[in-house]
């Protein structure tokens, strides 16, 4: 049995975009999702993929070499007066530290040392962050997650709210077995695991989430599977068929590699 994700957990999902620019003055753009957490050390952080943050990353040429990334902004929501998540908010942080996992396969980056600009268009809080103690370390994914589990991700592909600028939830299901990293092909593709999920443009970088199983145990009750509600990785891509079509498998990178960067 599996509950319901809170949600709040659907606004811990922001809009990112990324602004580069070369020597000569051209400038690009990346846009997906990201999200914030907190640390051990209670620090705020900012979590994406690398693709979104190092434009040249996993390029089969030479042609992103020399852009530089000159801007980040996230959009969101704050909580107003009711505690109701009905406020726009704009984010854009001017000095940031970006950890990078050492594996190059990761297609994650963790952004500390968040400074921010704080003026009449941009805030420099951001509300809905996730708790430490609910990442999923390397040992809970591989003895509290199942194959079959149930999964969300909240995110901004293409068919978010745009009038109410709000992200969008999709659901998912763990594919393939979480004691071991997956591969769709002869070669390592990092630490992931392949889960059956409609993925789109504009959800990478989103949380996915391990809905909760069953229910606490307490003195009358035993429920010997229980596992809470976890942030288990982060959407990195989705697998085509032969034709170019959504092959219905999308992928994540395992949040341990999250705590692993942002407790550096």
């Amino acid at each position: 049995m599996f509950s319901r994700i809170p949600e709040d957990r659907l606004y811990c999902a922001w809009r990112i975009k990324t602004t580069f620019k070369d020597d000569l003055g051209k400038t690009l753009n990346g846009s997906g999702t990201c999200f914030f957490v907190k640390n051990s050390m209670d620090e705020v952080c900012l979590v994406t993929n690398r693709h979104l943050i190092d434009v040249d990353y996993k390029k089969p040429n030479s042609d992103y070499k020399e852009f530089k990334l000159i801007t980040i902004e996230a959009f969101g929501k704050k909580r107003n007066i009711e505690n109701m998540p009905d406020i726009d908010c704009k984010v854009m942080f001017y000095s940031f530290k970006i950890l990078t996992s050492p594996k190059y396969e990761n297609d994650v980056e963790v952004l500390k040392e968040l400074r921010a600009y704080n003026d009449e268009e941009y805030t420099a809080n951001v509300d809905y962050i996730l708790p430490f103690n609910e990442i999923a370390t390397e040992e809970q994914i591989k003895t509290g997650l199942k194959i079959s589990d149930s999964l969300v991700f909240p995110g901004f592909p293409s068919w978010y709210d745009k009038i109410e600028n709000r992200p969008i939830l999709r659901p998912g299901m763990v594919s393939s077995d979480p004691r071991y990293n997956y591969s769709y092909g002869n070669i390592v593709i990092g630490d992931c695991l392949a889960y059956e999920a409609f993925s789109f443009e504009g959800s990478s970088g989103s949380p996915v989430f391990a809905l909760q199983r069953g229910f606490p145990s307490d003195k009358l009750i035993t429920w010997p599977d229980y596992r809470p509600l976890l942030l288990v990785g982060i959407n990195a891509g989705s697998l085509l068929t032969n034709n170019n079509a959504h092959s219905g498998i999308s992928y994540l990178y395992k949040s341990s590699i999250i705590i692993e960067l942002m407790n550096q």
